[in-house]
C-alpha cells in the first residue's frame, strides 16, 4: 500500500519505517525541510506538497506533536493544522482513502477531528470512500524502530460502522494482538498505560526515599520486588525522574483532565514526586 506519514519525527519516523520493513511504500512529510533534507540524504522518500501526497495514498498516519500548554491543557495546534490538507487531498482523490491518527489525544478529542473530516470532504460517503481510525503508539524512544516492528499489543480504535479492511491487511501479519476497539477506549488505553508507568516510576522513587532515610539497600530491594511477574523491572528504579518527550506532557494534560472528574488525582501525585526528583 501507498503510505503517507505525515509529521515525521520519533513517533512518525518509527511508523514509517516499519511499513517501509512490510514492503509498504511510504512518503514522510513533516513542516520541518531540514526534517526532510534529512530524510532525503538517508534514501527515504519524502514530499514536498502535503495534499498531492495524500491524494496519492491508500492510508494516511497523523504523526505530529501534541505539547502541553503553560496552564496543563493540552495542545491540538498541530493536528488541527493539518487537517485542511488532508482534506484538499481526499477531495482530489478518486480511490479510497484510510485516515489514522497517531498523536497522543485525550478522550473525546478523536470525535473533534472526525467531525472536522466529515464537515469538509465533499462529495463522499464516509466508510464507503474514507475511514478514520486511532492508533495510538507506545514506543520507547530510545529503541522507536524496535519497539514499533515489535510492539506488545496493537491498539486501534474506531466506530462501528467502519470499514477495517484496511487496518486488517496493515497489521494483519503482525506478531501480536490487534486490540480492535471504539476511539474513546483506544484514547484512554494510551493515557492508561503512559500514566501507570509514570506512577510506577513515582512510586518507586519515593521508596527509594524511604529506603536511604533508614539506611537500607535499595538495590536489593527493587531487584526483589521486580522479581514478582505481576510488577516487573520497568520503572523499578529509583534515583531517577520520568523523562523525555511523552510521560512529562501526557501526565499534566491528563491531570489537568481529570480535575473535574475525579476527587482524588493518583498522576498528580506522581507529577508532584517527579518534580521534586528532578
Amino acid at each position: 500500500m501507498k503510505i503517507c506519514i505525515i509529521g515525521s519525527g520519533v513517533v512518525g519516523k518509527a511508523t514509517g519505517d516499519s511499513f517501509i520493513a512490510k514492503k509498504h511504500e511510504v512518503t514522510f512529510n513533516d513542516i520541518s525541510h531540514d526534517v526532510l533534507k534529512k530524510l532525503h540524504y538517508h534514501g527515504f522518500k519524502v514530499g514536498d506538497n502535503t495534499p498531492i501526497v495524500v491524494k496519492d495514498s491508500t492510508v494516511v498516519f497523523i504523526c505530529v506533536n501534541t505539547p502541553t500548554l503553560s496552564n496543563g491543557e493540552q495542545d491540538l495546534e498541530q493536528v488541527n493544522s493539518v487537517l485542511p490538507y488532508i482534506v484538499h487531498g481526499i477531495n482530489q482523490s478518486d480511490s479510497p482513502t484510510t485516515i489514522i491518527l497517531r498523536s497522543t489525544v485525550l478522550p473525546t478529542k478523536c470525535y473533534g477531528v472526525l467531525e472536522f473530516l466529515k464537515r469538509n470532504i465533499i462529495d463522499r460517503t464516509y466508510q464507503k470512500d474514507w475511514n478514520f481510525f486511532y492508533n495510538p503508539e507506545f514506543l520507547v524512544a530510545e529503541n522507536a524502530f524496535e519497539t514499533m516492528s515489535n510492539p506488545d499489543r496493537i491498539v486501534v480504535g474506531g466506530e462501528k460502522a467502519s470499514n477495517w479492511d484496511v487496518i486488517n491487511r496493515l497489521y494483519g501479519d503482525w506478531n501480536c494482538e490487534i486490540i480492535k476497539t471504539g476511539l474513546g477506549e483506544a484514547e484512554m488505553i494510551k493515557y492508561a498505560s503512559n500514566c501507570f508507568l509514570a506512577m510506577k516510576i513515582s512510586y518507586f522513587n519515593q521508596m527509594g526515599i524511604v529506603a536511604n532515610k533508614y539506611g537500607l539497600d535499595i538495590k536489593t530491594i527493587e531487584r526483589a520486588v521486580s522479581l514478582d511477574k505481576r510488577i516487573g523491572n520497568y520503572g523499578t528504579i529509583s534515583g531517577r525522574a520520568y523523562g523525555g518527550a511523552c510521560f512529562p506532557k501526557d501526565t499534566k494534560a491528563f491531570s489537568t483532565f481529570m480535575k473535574n472528574v475525579v476527587p482524588f488525582d493518583l498522576v498528580k501525585t506522581a507529577i508532584f514526586i517527579n518534580e521534586d526528583m528532578e
